[in-house]
């Protein structure tokens, strides 16, 4: 079984490594950069810091997990010849550690997406207009009359 599943991650691997998948990796850390700035740039908005954990935390998650643990791992792997003598050993070493990553790269860009989602659903700063503008705008006069002020249109 080693032999066959170091052959397939050897395969996934270098299928991995084509625009698509980049453009995804690394489009979202783009992403996450500009949220960055945006926090910083507007810290007192009460997003901000919901913004920048989110974002940081993603990054972690997404990217520095990806180059630090399982691009090295990949690397030893690809080196491999699937039907060597030392493969089933350093198989149980790699798929021990790259799902562990896995698992770390996960919960982070969960996490981070998590944060990120409560910034965007979260509002707009008091007093300034936002994404919901719309929302208030088009609520009818009497909801204010009918929901408990925890759930009035502001």
């Amino acid at each position: 079984p080693a032999a066959r599943a170091t052959a397939a991650m050897q395969s996934i691997n270098v299928t991995a490594q084509h625009p698509p998948l980049m453009l995804a990796l690394f489009g979202t850390a783009a992403v996450c950069g500009s949220l960055i700035y945006r926090a910083i740039t507007t810290w007192g908005d009460r997003r901000a810091l919901l913004l920048m954990l989110g974002a940081v935390i993603y990054l972690i998650g997404a990217v520095v997990v990806t180059i630090a643990v399982n691009v090295p791992l990949n690397n030893q792997l690809a080196a491999l010849s699937p039907d060597g003598p030392g493969t089933p050993a350093h198989w149980q070493h790699f798929i021990t550690a790259w799902t562990l990553a896995n698992h770390a790269r996960a919960v982070l860009s969960l996490a981070g997406c998590a944060l990120l989602a409560t910034a965007l659903l979260h509002g707009a700063p008091a007093g300034k207009p936002g994404a919901m503008a719309h929302v208030r705008a088009a609520s009818p006069a009497s909801t204010s009359a009918t929901w408990p002020a925890s759930v009035r249109w502001q």
